[in-house]
């Protein structure tokens, strides 16, 4: 997907864009007032998963955005922005802004790793003004990995956990960095007003 406009559409799942099992790239694009209607899953603006790796296979599909605006976009469940599953995702030189996760978890930005071990890369992305009803208003990563890079994560907002990131995970091979990044004026209804982790250990 390059230079594209990806506006105002609904589906249960990945509103904007939803993708399986295939690598994606997104370049250059705006994804804007998108939105999911499942109880469960998200993605408004963008969805994507890989289901789990059978015997023959090693490597995990990969996920690219570089150079693009997602905005507005709201899910009914989780992620409102990007919604990530069992898969790698690479985000670069893009802004996450004014998305809302309206019931669940990762206003901006939602990984969880269900059946395989992902990892959430972050390079020069802003990610501020997102909404979670549950943990992390910017960013929640469940059961999986992230490396943040130049990033900055303000004024988000969760009522659970982690206004600007929540992270929790029961894998005791995470080692989540964030590096050379800003995470501030964020708020939340529970703890961790920018940061809320649950097991492991993140470097900052």
């Amino acid at each position: 997907v390059e230079s594209s406009s990806i506006i105002n559409n609904s589906a249960p799942l990945g509103g904007g864009i939803g993708s399986a099992n295939a690598n994606l790239v997104i370049t250059n694009s705006s994804i804007e007032g998108n939105s999911t209607t499942a109880s469960i899953g998200g993605g408004a603006g963008v969805g994507f998963a890989q289901d789990a790796l059978g015997a023959n296979q090693t490597q995990r599909a990969q996920l690219t955005i570089t150079d693009s605006l997602i905005s507005g976009n709201a899910s009914a469940a989780e992620a409102g922005g990007v919604g990530v599953a069992d898969a790698d995702a690479f985000i670069t030189n893009t802004t996450v802004s004014g998305n809302e996760a309206v019931t669940g978890r990762g206003g901006g930005v939602g990984m969880i790793g269900l059946n395989n071990d992902p990892t959430l890369f972050l390079d020069r992305v802003t990610i501020d003004n997102n909404i979670a009803a549950s943990d992390g208003g910017g960013v929640a990563v469940i059961d999986a990995d992230f490396n943040f890079a130049n990033t900055t994560i303000s004024n988000n907002n969760a009522a659970g956990n982690g206004g600007g990131l929540a992270f929790s995970t029961s894998d005791g091979s995470a080692s989540p960095l964030v590096i050379f990044s800003t995470i501030a004026s964020n708020q939340t209804g529970g703890f961790g007003g920018n940061v809320a982790v649950n097991g492991g250990e993140t470097r900052f």
